[in-house]
């Protein structure tokens, strides 16, 4: 398993990965693509998009716990993310792949992030 323990903790306190233990199950392995040219990587994109998240999860702690309750799913979504960030360059895992498939856009319109 990769940074979901530590960036879970980032994101909402230790209590979200004891409420949901389904934020643990995520398996950052599945967007693995040894095909990337790593030539051409810039370090730059992956802390832009790790402060896109921050941001996210500003707003949604700044919301009440109903609203928090509700929208539950698209704070696991982008710890998911994030961790695909960050484990990017270490195990050549597709960033562009993971914001596809877990819906970042979506979440981010919905927080104004964009």
């Amino acid at each position: 398993m990769s940074n979901v323990f530590s960036i879970t903790s980032f994101v909402g306190g230790i209590h979200y990965a004891k409420q949901y233990p389904e934020f643990m199950s995520f398996d950052s392995m599945k967007y693995l693509d040894e095909s990337i040219d790593w030539s051409k990587y810039k370090r730059r994109g992956v802390f832009r998009e790790l402060a896109k998240c921050n941001k996210v999860a500003d707003k949604f702690f700044d919301q009440n716990r109903d609203f928090r309750e509700e929208h539950i799913d698209d704070l696991k979504r982008i710890t998911w993310y994030a961790t695909v960030c960050m484990d990017e360059l270490k195990y050549s895992l597709n960033r562009k792949m993971a914001y596809d498939d877990l819906g970042i856009e979506e979440i981010l319109k919905r927080y104004s992030v964009i």
